[in-house]
């Protein structure tokens, strides 16, 4: 199973909050939403950069996709 897409949506809920859907290649879709105080502009901008890094990943391979994202990335907490 790989990731073929990430898709985000901002939707008004106590303020705006971000939801993530993150669609394979076996038709399961994974869902998330991002902590609505970061500013969902922000969250969409950071989705959108990881994106292309993702895709192709296998997303049970969870503590890789982080590993990945920590590695190329610099973030804090």
């Amino acid at each position: 199973m790989k990731i073929v897409d990430i898709k985000t949506a901002v939707v008004a809920y106590h303020g705006k909050a971000t939801l993530i859907r993150i669609d394979t290649d076996a038709g399961i879709s994974g869902y998330g939403e991002a902590n609505p105080d970061a500013g969902a502009a922000a969250i969409v901008g950071l989705i959108s950069e990881l994106k292309s890094e993702l895709i192709g990943q296998d997303p049970r391979n969870v503590e890789y996709c982080w590993d990945k994202i920590r590695r190329d990335h610099v973030f804090s907490g």
